[in-house]
């Protein structure tokens, strides 16, 4: 590329000296002027780096990964983004790997790593092409026109302003409850967007998130749900100290002294919200091992947990529950205990909530479950 522009330079300047006379020093200038602006922009384009994605991936759980490669080199990273979940990882394409690390939202890491993430998406996709992309709950390769390599550089578009929609944002004012309002405030989601959130106590007793004058509830498990939830939790975070947060969420009530009346409803009623909607099934599946039934559950306050029907082949405990997560590793629930308690009214919950398939299936499980208890009890 440097050859061939010291080429034109060189033409060019031959060229102004064979005809100097002919047209004159102002006519010359101006042909100058525009050689010299010629030259700049071929050198620009030659010094500018390209800036791309290799290795994309796309996982069934709707989360993405690839390989970030731009002036500062190669840089593998995993969004980590699902209807519970909203995580960025670097060093690695799946999150699973050893080599990935977690980056901590707010962070520098993390705004750089974004930064980088969005200047290559401004490079590959035009405005209005990715204004859709990115306003879209998700984008799919059937119907789109576009290859599966383009749908899947699509769908590392759309993970990555849901990850900013949802990390970045926050709550800006706090307005006192009234009437059928328990509480209200304007949120500014990561992508710019300044929204009112009402929560209207409904005749159900419980209370739900609407958006500005709409009397109907923002869905559960919804793009929308997610950043309110987010927006909560980091003003939460910020403004009550956590051993106060943790006493709210055992059930004690507590009068903080330096904590405003805001910070304290907006976590309380946060609490409330959770806990009413929770625990919620993240996903199922059948292990290979006879049958046995998994329930891969989120709590009230987003940890994970597992609940397996067991059916195992030969097993003792066929029917029984076992119950782990990142401190239990199968534990058999036992009759009576206070973990049976609560995982039977957590499923009695996700009853209400579940398809007519997937309600059919549990309630199965559940009346096996309890048939065998009330035998144990005899």
């Amino acid at each position: 590329m440097r050859r061939r522009c010291a080429t034109v330079a060189q033409l060019v300047f031959r060229w102004e000296l064979a005809n100097y006379r002919r047209v004159g020093a102002a006519a010359m200038k101006t042909l100058v002027m525009l050689c010299v602006g010629i030259l700049a922009t071929a050198v620009a384009a030659q010094e500018t780096p390209a800036i791309s994605l290799a290795k994309v991936n796309r996982y069934a759980d709707g989360s993405c990964g690839a390989v970030l490669i731009d002036g500062e080199g190669r840089t593998p990273f995993h969004l980590g983004l699902n209807k519970y979940r909203c995580d960025l990882f670097v060093g690695a394409t799946h999150e699973e790997d050893a080599a990935a690390k977690q980056l901590a939202p707010g962070s520098d890491a993390e705004a750089a790593l974004l930064q980088r993430l969005m200047a290559w998406a401004e490079a590959s996709f035009g405005p209005q092409e990715r204004a859709t992309i990115e306003a879209a709950d998700d984008v799919h390769h059937r119907g789109s026109g576009w290859t599966f390599d383009r749908y899947k550089e699509a769908a590392v578009v759309n993970r990555l302003a849901h990850y900013r929609q949802i990390r970045g944002a926050e709550i800006t004012d706090v307005f006192e409850g009234r009437s059928t309002v328990a509480l209200s405030f304007k949120v500014r989601d990561g992508l710019g967007n300044q929204r009112l959130v009402l929560f209207r106590k409904l005749a159900d007793g419980l209370v739900r998130p609407h958006l500005g004058d709409s009397m109907t509830p923002v869905a559960e498990e919804s793009r929308e749900e997610r950043w309110i939830l987010q927006a909560m939790l980091s003003y939460s975070q910020k403004n009550v100290p956590k051993v106060i947060r943790d006493l709210l969420w055992s059930g004690v009530k507590v009068k903080a002294k330096d904590v405003t009346v805001a910070a304290m409803h907006v976590v309380s009623v946060m609490i409330q919200y959770r806990k009413c909607t929770s625990p919620r099934v993240a996903n199922t599946w059948n292990l290979l091992d006879g049958g046995s039934m998994v329930y891969a559950m989120v709590d009230a306050r987003g940890q994970p947990f597992e609940v397996e029907f067991d059916k195992e082949i030969r097993s003792t405990t066929i029917g029984r529950m076992k119950f782990r997560n990142a401190n239990t590793s199968d534990e058999l629930v036992a009759f009576g205990s206070a973990r049976e308690q609560q995982l039977l009214a957590g499923f009695d919950t996700c009853l209400k909530r579940a398809s007519e398939e997937d309600r059919d299936v549990l309630q199965n499980l559940l009346a096996r479950y309890r048939e065998l208890r009330k035998a144990a009890r005899k």
